[in-house]
């Protein structure tokens, strides 16, 4: 129903639409105070060096097999899902399961047998799937009894969807045993547990997500057995770096409310010229955040032009005339948008593609320099759709993107002029574009054998 739809999953729980929560904080040793994260969640790369270690694993697996791998009032038969940092991770979390009698398999986009192991947890032939990555949303799998956080994650949206796996009701389904993996972080890298999620500092394992507090049935009379010491309601840190600082705004962020490059910023902090509200160090990398009123300050105290919607038809023309090229990317990205666009100013980002492509393959052909020596565009580059789709939206496109000139939808595969632009432009525009991006070109490659074969723009 409606009513249902609007329900956050706090009061679905409240009013018995979602199971009730059971957590159980697991505590490892392991430290991830150094691992990185790119302002959104840990880098994937870090994670898995610090993460996927035997003693860790270990760990994980037995607290598994100790409260639910034994044949006690109906423990030894609920089915749950172990969210892993990578493949290996997953296989190796599946092998020790099944080692300790538990029927486990790991599932992934890269495995062929995923399907057929996901079919037989919905069966009930396997009693965990261990998995690297989000099992589909139209998944739909109710008697999912336990969930094991062994992916720590600072994105909110990824911890509340794989907790959301295990969340739908089902007959004899007491409730949701979540277990969260607790290892040591740094203060502004703290992940989300369902204590941050749920906003409840008290804790007692198994206790009750929302209160802390543990109810008495058959199911938790057991449980209550297996705990090595009793253990009072205790506080726990619910503080994330996300709701501390969730509203601030990173470097980047500030560059590109400032048209400026993200390497300005950080020679202005470097300098002193400004500081920011936030920082911190993890390996080399420095982290910078800001309270978004310091926009309109630092943008005063540079003398900054101010630049929204109201003006961002004369700064696209300001930046076009610039002319500044170090490659001539920018040029044939904007001669293929233009000769893709559709009346509502978007374009099929695979055809754009095609003819940027296209161009520089027809300079190779042609016996001609496709660029300056540091161009990486040889024929093997040019034929790998991978590495030259990661170029145009790394390189040209992104020079465009920072000034919300054009925008890339990733899922529709579109590309196009940004909505505040594409209000100021009409058949003008286009022409006088398209005339200053070919003349453009005829000076770029003058030194180089020529603009070449420009007819693919046509």
């Amino acid at each position: 129903s409606t009513t249902e739809v609007n329900l956050t999953l706090k009061e679905a729980i409240e009013n018995g639409i979602c199971s009730p929560i059971r957590i159980f904080r697991l505590e490892s040793n392991i430290d991830l105070s150094e691992v990185r994260f790119n302002g959104k969640d840990y880098i994937s790369g870090d994670l898995e060096k610090k993460i996927v270690v035997a003693s860790r694993n270990e760990l994980i697996a037995d607290t598994i097999d100790k409260y639910f791998g034994k044949d006690v009032d109906g423990l030894s038969t609920k089915q749950g899902i172990v969210f892993c940092v990578n493949v290996a991770h997953a296989s190796m979390m599946a092998k020790l399961l099944n080692e300790r009698g538990i029927s486990a398999a790991a599932v992934s986009g890269k495995d062929r047998d995923s399907q057929k192991n996901i079919e037989k947890y919905l069966n009930g032939d396997i009693r965990f799937l261990t998995s690297c990555q989000l099992i589909s949303e139209g998944w739909d799998a109710p008697k999912t009894s336990v969930i094991v956080m062994a992916r720590p994650t600072m994105s909110k949206v990824i911890y509340y969807q794989q907790l959301g796996r295990g969340t739908r009701r089902a007959d004899n389904k007491e409730a949701l045993y979540l277990i969260d993996v607790v290892d040591n972080y740094s203060f502004s890298s703290v992940p989300w547990t369902a204590n941050s999620l749920f906003k409840n500092p008290l804790y007692s394992p198994f206790g009750d997500v929302l209160t802390g507090v543990r109810s008495w049935n058959g199911e938790m009379i057991y449980l209550e057995h297996l705990l090595e010491k009793e253990m009072d309601l205790q506080e726990v840190d619910i503080e994330t770096f996300e709701s501390i600082y969730g509203d601030y705004i990173s470097s980047e962020e500030l560059a590109r409310e400032l048209f400026l490059s993200t390497d300005t910023i950080t020679a202005w902090i470097k300098k002193g010229e400004i500081v920011p509200d936030y920082s911190t160090k993890l390996g080399r990398v420095n982290y910078y955040k800001f309270k978004p009123e310091r926009v309109e300050e630092i943008r005063v105290l540079k003398n900054l032009k101010k630049r929204d919607e109201t003006t961002i038809l004369d700064d696209f023309w300001e930046f076009i005339e610039e002319g500044s090229y170090s490659l001539s990317y920018k040029i044939i990205f904007i001669l293929a948008l233009i000769k893709n666009l559709e009346k509502d100013g978007e374009a099929d980002f695979e055809k754009v593609k095609a003819d940027y492509i296209s161009y520089y393959r027809k300079r190779l052909e042609d016996g001609l320099p496709v660029d300056k020596k540091s161009c990486p565009y040889t024929t093997e580059y040019l034929n790998s759709d991978k590495e030259m789709t990661r170029n145009i939206i790394v390189n040209p496109f992104e020079k465009f993107e920072r000034k919300r000139f054009i925008y890339y939808g990733k899922d529709l595969k579109n590309i196009g002029f940004s909505f505040y632009l594409w209000q100021k432009v009409d058949s003008d525009f286009i022409k006088k574009l398209k005339n200053k991006m070919l003349e453009d070109l005829e000076n770029y490659y003058k030194d180089l054998g020529g603009a070449g074969d420009t007819s693919i723009f046509k």
